[in-house]
């Protein structure tokens, strides 16, 4: 693993004990899921690439890939683009793309081009869950381990082309990715962060989690509109939405209980709408705690027991029981196969 940038790493990692921190509030009295980080009111204004620097790694100028480094829609998946079925964790964690989903993502990338959107960048839409750097930012450092996972090294590599500002798709920090955030948030001003996220770095994939604070707020059939306006809005921009399951919680009733109906809404909604889905709660079930941290909502993180760094893109064995890097890893995963489109 790259240990270049440890003393930086650790200082920009959120501890764990700081992540039940909560924004917003709600009529039952339980706070909505945040992080103990300052919260920048959103601006349309402000220039959104300006987020920070990248010492371990320097972005080529030019916009896009290399042209011999972007298959064509028709072209067969490069040999990494599809782990091989050992790779996965539950193999119904990343699964395979049914002939309708398959159609949809080629016909969304094919206009996606036409639209000017770029294979080698993604947009991240969610909550504190996504805001926090331990969700794929050690990957736009440099600071990772693949463990036995060296068929995403790749995958990696072609996600750190493009200079998003000073960061990359990795650890650029998204403006619809925010600390207590549901649905509506995303959707809401005009024009919205979803909209403004979309706009400013005109990514070909976005991966969408929503629904830990959704519940907190709205009924299920409530959520289902919001996460379909989601999906319409996405669409409408010709990029390929992602959509994923959310973490069980161990911290209050209802919303224990209530997470396994709203994760079927997210899978039935998939399904439905041909998007690709990965299921992170099926691949934190096994995990100890279920992948939750002590805090009963957010993941749980690596910590390197040679000097105490938050390391979430270490997917070695030890990495890997944790839910962080289980969300690394699947995600990657699900990249590595939207690269061969």
């Amino acid at each position: 693993m790259d240990c270049g940038g440890r003393l930086a790493r650790v200082a920009l990692a959120i501890p764990l004990a700081a992540l039940c921190a909560c924004v917003g509030g709600q009529s039952s009295g339980t706070p909505e899921v945040g992080v103990d980080t300052p919260t920048v009111a959103f601006d349309a204004s402000t220039d959104v690439d300006a987020v920070m620097p990248v010492d371990t790694y320097s972005p080529p100028p030019d916009a896009d890939p290399p042209s011999d480094a972007v298959p064509q829609p028709d072209a067969d998946p490069p040999s990494d683009a599809v782990p091989p079925p050992d790779a996965d964790p539950p193999s119904d964690a990343v699964p395979p793309f049914d002939a309708a989903t398959d159609a949809h993502v080629r016909s969304l990338v094919s206009l996606g081009l036409a639209h000017g959107n770029r294979r080698a960048v993604f947009a991240k839409i969610g909550d504190s869950i996504t805001e926090s750097q331990s969700f794929f930012g050690d990957f736009g450092f440099g600071w990772y381990d693949v463990g036995t996972y060296v068929e995403l090294e790749p995958t990696i590599t072609y996600f750190r082309m493009v200079a998003l500002g000073t960061a990359n798709s990795f650890n650029r920090g998204s403006v619809c990715a925010a600390g207590g955030w549901a649905c509506s948030d995303a959707l809401s001003g005009s024009p919205s962060a979803l909209t403004s996220e979309l706009d400013a770095i005109q990514p070909m994939w976005a991966i969408v989690m929503y629904g830990t604070n959704d519940m907190q707020r709205y009924d299920i059939g409530t959520f289902v509109t919001n996460l379909s306006t989601i999906l319409d809005v996405i669409e409408g921009r010709a990029v390929v939405p992602v959509l994923s399951t959310i973490p069980s919680r161990s911290d209050t009733e209802p919303y224990i209980s209530d997470v396994p109906s709203f994760n079927a809404a997210i899978r039935s909604l998939a399904s439905t709408r041909h998007v690709p889905l990965i299921d992170y709660n099926v691949a934190l079930e096994p995990l100890p705690n279920h992948g939750v941290s002590s805090d009963g909502i957010h993941p749980s993180a690596y910590v390197n027991p040679a000097d105490s760094a938050i390391e979430t893109c270490v997917l070695t064995t030890d990495g890997l029981q944790y839910g962080y890097n289980m969300r690394n890893l699947t995600a990657l995963q699900m990249l590595a196969r939207l690269r061969g489109y």
